[in-house]
């Protein structure tokens, strides 16, 4: 209740905690010729008696006058008493002519105000309790606004929190969904890599028959054929190892090395891409890069040392690899539908710039629409029919690339075809 409200009801009621009869006799006489409101008045002469008006008296007090010098307490310890016992209630501090130390503690402890005994009238001492109703007021609003506030906080950080969980799991869910759309591709190229060795065991079996006519099965002729066979059986197994690697998730941020990990990705399309008559290079354009050793007599395709190292989900950032390539393949194709005698080219540049390595994807496929730019990278959007595309892989690259590892991506067209541009923070070279 405000002091106006208090002032119109009545029902000011002051708690007097002073020891000096004299002191008491003028401070209740100042009250009393107060013409504005009724003012009523308790008093205690000692601290202990003026805690148990408070916690056991009907009445509820709208401003406390203490005087620090009491019979049962004395100085600073008596407004911690006080303030502790009834913290609801606005104190006013009652002091002698020496006490500023301990008044000015007093008030940087909570004390709402002070009145010095001797110069104190009717005027000053009405105003001072209107002052100290309000001012205690206003403190507890704002006290009440600040812990609403800090409630309101604390709920809409748990919010926060839940909903980012749910958006992992979403965004995780996605991911899985745009390998998942990958998986008939993926059966196939299975299906291509196996043929060979699938060939070679038929044809070793098919000699064991002729062998046996002949009688050249002998103990050596079987120990050969065990390795031949184990060996197409392993290459036939690693490649499902792969396949199996590429599809799980990744738990955790790890560091990884790029160059190698490109190169992964690179060795699991290149027979699909072969098949559709399309060339794939990798680069090292970083100063530091000498080219090594080729990979399973693909001289496109080399090591580089010193290798890239960055932060992030590694099999998450083959699947943003294996939606760059197959999109770049799918715009060669496109293209060749109208220029047939075009030969399909995928660059993949990897460089240092201003400590970020950069992984270029170029094609001299048909380019993108300027119509679409805009639209590129937005969730379900796609120029392919419902049953080659989803519309998710650029949507997932952009959130695997910008908002799980830190990075960016972009992409422009070129004089004879598109690029996209992915760029990571550099852990190290080694």
């Amino acid at each position: 209740m405000s002091m106006y409200e208090q002032e119109k009801n009545n029902t000011v009621k002051v708690l007097l905690i002073e020891d000096d009869p004299l002191d008491v006799r003028y401070l209740k006489k100042l009250l009393s010729d107060n013409s504005s409101s009724d003012i009523y008045i308790d008093h205690a002469d000692r601290l202990n008696k003026g805690i148990d008006l408070v916690n056991n008296s009907q009445t509820a007090y709208s401003v406390v006058l203490l005087d620090l010098g009491l019979p049962d307490t004395l100085g600073s310890d008596t407004f911690a008493r006080a303030y502790k016992s009834f913290p609801h209630i606005p104190i006013i501090i009652l002091s002698g002519c020496c006490d500023d130390e301990v008044v000015f503690k007093s008030l940087r402890e909570g004390a709402q105000d002070y009145l010095v005994k001797g110069q104190i009238n009717r005027d000053i001492l009405i105003r001072t309790i209107r002052y100290a109703i309000e001012r205690h007021e206003l403190i507890i609003k704002r006290q009440k606004a600040e812990d609403d506030l800090k409630e309101l906080n604390q709920r809409l950080e748990q919010k926060i929190q839940e909903e980012l969980k749910n958006l992992h799991q979403k965004e995780q869910l996605l991911i899985q969904q745009s390998k998942m759309a990958s998986m008939g591709e993926m059966l196939a190229m299975i299906a291509h890599q196996w043929k060979q060795p699938l060939n070679a065991i038929g044809i070793l079996a098919q000699d064991i028959k002729d062998a046996y006519e002949y009688g050249d099965l002998n103990s050596e002729y079987i120990e050969n054929l065990s390795k031949d066979i184990m060996q197409q059986i392993l290459y036939m197994s690693n490649t499902i190892d792969d396949f199996r690697n590429f599809l799980k998730p990744s738990k955790n941020k790890t560091i990884f090395k790029l160059n190698s990990t490109l190169i992964d990705v690179i060795l699991m399309l290149y027979k699909i891409l072969e098949k559709s008559n399309i060339n794939i290079l990798l680069k090292c354009n970083y100063k530091e890069a000498t080219e090594r050793k080729t990979f399973k007599n693909i001289t496109e395709i080399c090591s580089c040392e010193p290798s890239i190292f960055v932060e992030g989900y590694q099999n998450e950032f083959k699947q943003v690899i294996v939606n760059l390539i197959q999109n770049a393949r799918d715009s060669i194709i496109s293209k060749k539908e109208d220029t047939s005698s075009v030969k399909g080219n995928i660059a993949i540049e990897l460089n240092i710039i201003n400590n970020r390595a950069t992984v270029s994807i170029i094609d001299n496929g048909s380019g993108i629409p300027v119509d679409i730019q805009e639209k590129m990278f937005e969730p379900y959007f796609t120029t392919k029919g419902e049953d080659k595309g989803t519309g998710i892989g650029l949507y997932m690259a952009k959130t695997i690339i910008e908002k799980n590892m830190g990075g960016s991506i972009s992409f422009k067209n070129t004089g004879n075809g598109a690029v996209f541009m992915i760029e990571l923070d550099v852990v190290c070279l080694k």
